[in-house]
């Protein structure tokens, strides 16, 4: 064994590690040959052999000996149980009365209540909700910090604008939200918790900020052709069209742009 595993391994880093070993043995690379001869079925081949015939399975296994495992999965197994994977985001609500909060999103969000645990009758309740993709608990126990704010994107906004007026007696329209103007709708909750529904469609918004880029780049070119100052994000959106997130990505692509920001902000805070 020649390879020592850092004390922080990681499975894409050897996989490419593999990879460039093939691409080296390949080009009869003395190293990545020794290596590979390793193997028995090339302990008595010919460099030029190994260099047309090795396969990435044969320098994943022989890279794994080389480590002072026994096989490739050997080592992939070593290296996935000192990995730290990061599951779904499940947030916590604070919630007060668990009938109240029942009512607000099994009954009128439409999340389905997958379970409920408290200790008696009358105690602190904690639960679980699901829809589709998204998770979520809620607790009832004092101390949970709280409010919170989840942000969800939704394939069809209008058809669940319909569904919860359907359902609630308030006659909900979603909004147009800054910076970027897409469609969402913002519920909030007895305890101060809001969902925010963003009828986000990342294809069309793109297309959207392509689209009116080269216009502002060309209206904040000439306003410091004809020797103006940079626009705001405000002026600039009024000039050419939204949304204003674009007009803010674009103004900072021009040098000089950042110190006039924030020479604006410290004048703001002088007022």
């Amino acid at each position: 064994m020649s390879r020592t595993l850092n004390e922080q391994p990681n499975l894409d880093h050897l996989k490419r590690e593999a990879k460039r070993l093939l691409k080296d043995a390949r080009s009869t690379d003395p190293g990545a040959i020794a290596l590979l001869r390793v193997l028995s079925q090339y302990a008595s081949a010919d460099d030029e052999t190994i260099a047309s015939a090795a396969t990435l399975l044969e320098t994943q296994l022989a890279l794994a000996r080389d480590y002072g495992f026994s096989g490739w999965l050997d080592m992939k197994e070593f290296v996935e149980s000192r990995t730290p994977t990061l599951g779904k985001v499940r947030p916590v609500l604070r919630i007060g009365p668990f009938d109240e909060a029942l009512a607000h999103y099994r009954d009128w969000l439409g999340f389905n209540l997958d379970w409920d645990w408290f200790e008696a009758p009358g105690e602190p309740v904690i639960a679980a909700f699901s829809r589709d993709d998204v998770e979520f608990m809620v607790n009832a126990y004092p101390g949970t910090p709280g409010p919170t704010t989840l942000h969800i994107n939704v394939k069809n906004l209008d058809a669940l604008v319909d569904e919860l007026n359907a359902r609630g007696e308030a006659k909900l329209e979603p909004r147009i939200a800054p910076p970027y103007e897409f469609p969402d709708l913002p519920i909030e909750d007895p305890w101060g918790n809001t969902i925010v529904f963003e009828g986000q469609n990342v294809a069309a918004e793109n297309t959207k900020r392509e689209s009116v880029r080269p216009a502002m780049r060309q209206f904040v070119q000439e306003r410091i052709d004809d020797g103006h100052d940079f626009p705001t994000p405000e002026e600039l959106r009024a000039a050419v069209g939204p949304p204003l997130g674009t007009a803010i990505e674009v103004l900072n692509e021009f040098e000089g742009y950042g110190e006039v920001f924030l020479a604006r902000r410290e004048a703001e805070k002088g007022e």
